[in-house]
């Protein structure tokens, strides 16, 4: 290890030997950055830093400081004449590492290909996919997937047609963004809502990087699991359309298919006439296949989630029903209604509990709050602590200091 004495009024280049006065940050023979010069207030050493690195933030590393050394070390004529004795070395202790490295190179396509299945077992195949992998036709529906449980969650499903419309507008917007990111778009304009001649036809895309909705989608009777349907099926057709134009890495016959498809694509002409032309062209059935996978995994993980059972027998009518007997009316009545069936995980167990079997909301301490704290000595309500525990379960620290704030502000003052 490299040892610097602070007291001394120089020390040595641990690269080149060089003596370097402790006012330099760096070594003026090889470039050097010598880390354990600490920089001086109104001294020379400021205005250094500043002329070798102009861009450097002022801190003791930066980037920019190893791509100094190397530049100057590269250029030392003595550095490069024993880099090239090395090599030499190397060649004459090895005079076949050109066939080792060739060989251990074999070895690792063999055995990849031994791990990997379908057309990349093709060694030729394998090789020409360099350092990317084909992108296939699941790409970006994991997070599609992801942000449609984070967007249309099991509260915002049970309660979407009583959502205010503007809201409904801001979840459709926000899921489009999301998939068009998840698909990696190269052009996504944004959403335009128009009438349709078929009152069927919920959404459109041309490839111009526009997805075209129908009003109809903005109905509070339309489904949930139709919007995020309708969103995937029509942004799967724009990374189709980029596809087709070299944009995305997709296997070669999927593009032939793709183009083929896009000639032969007819939503007018009977089936009969062309069995390929809309019903089962390739494009539509893989933005079919797209938009209802997701639907599917949403579902699924909503069908196995235990607190999403106990919440799927909650009427909102019979909620609000219960918070009216409770006190609640008006806007606070409508608020926590949607709060709580927003609820998830314990919480979400807590309230079915509740709601059907009169069981009180019991938790113990959390980041010093508890129920029996909050009901005896701050006088909530059965409901207001079923939420308080899910707020604390979501994050306990930021959330517990949420709550005691609201409650100092009520002239409650914790103890």
């Amino acid at each position: 290890m490299y040892h610097y004495d602070r007291y001394k009024s120089s020390d040595a280049c641990p690269v080149c030997g060089n003596e370097v006065p402790a006012s330099d940050l760096f070594c003026e023979r090889c470039g050097m950055r010598i880390y354990t010069h600490l920089p001086q207030e109104e001294s020379k050493v400021d205005t250094q830093l500043n002329l070798d690195h102009p861009k450097a933030s002022g801190s003791m590393i930066h980037p920019s400081d190893a791509r100094h050394s190397l530049s100057i070390l590269s250029e030392m004529p003595e550095l490069n004449t024993e880099a090239a004795s090395c090599d030499s070395s190397l060649k004459a202790d090895y005079p076949d590492i050109d066939r080792l490295i060739n060989d251990f190179r074999e070895r690792v396509f063999d055995d990849l290909n031994d791990i990997l299945d379908g057309d990349f077992k093709d060694r030729e195949i394998f090789e020409t996919l360099g350092t990317d992998f084909i992108e296939e036709r699941r790409f970006g529906l994991d997070k599609c997937t992801e942000a449609a449980k984070r967007i249309f969650n099991i509260g915002v499903i049970l309660s979407w047609g009583p959502l205010h419309p503007e809201r409904r507008q801001e979840m459709i917007d926000a899921y489009a963004r999301a998939v068009a990111d998840a698909f990696e778009l190269v052009l996504y304009l944004g959403i335009e809502y128009k009438k349709f001649k078929d009152p069927d036809t919920l959404g459109e895309n041309n490839g111009n990087g526009v997805l075209y909705l129908s009003y109809e989608l903005l109905d509070p009777e339309k489904s949930p699991f139709r919007v995020m349907d309708t969103i995937t099926h029509e942004l799967r057709h724009q990374y189709q359309h980029e596809a087709i134009r070299g944009l995305h890495k997709v296997s070669e016959d999927v593009v032939k298919e793709w183009i083929t498809a896009d000639q032969i694509y007819n939503g007018y002409a009977p089936c009969c006439y062309n069995p390929w032309g809309y019903n089962y062209n390739p494009l539509e059935i893989d933005a079919r296949y797209a938009g209802e996978t997701v639907v599917r995994n949403v579902s699924h993980d909503l069908f196995n989630a235990k607190s999403t059972k106990s919440m799927n027998v909650i009427n909102k009518q019979q909620l609000r029903a219960r918070l009216v007997q409770e006190g609640y009316s008006g806007a606070l009545l409508e608020k926590t209604t949607d709060d709580l069936l927003k609820l998830d995980g314990k919480a979400a167990e807590m309230l079915h509990s509740w709601l059907d079997n009169g069981i009180k909301p019991e938790f113990d301490d959390i980041e010093g709050l508890n129920s029996r704290l909050l009901r005896e000595h701050y006088q909530m309500k059965e409901p207001a602590i079923i939420l308080s525990y899910g707020m604390l379960m979501n994050n306990p620290v930021q959330n517990s200091r949420r709550l005691k704030s609201v409650l100092f502000r009520e002239q409650r003052p914790y103890k």
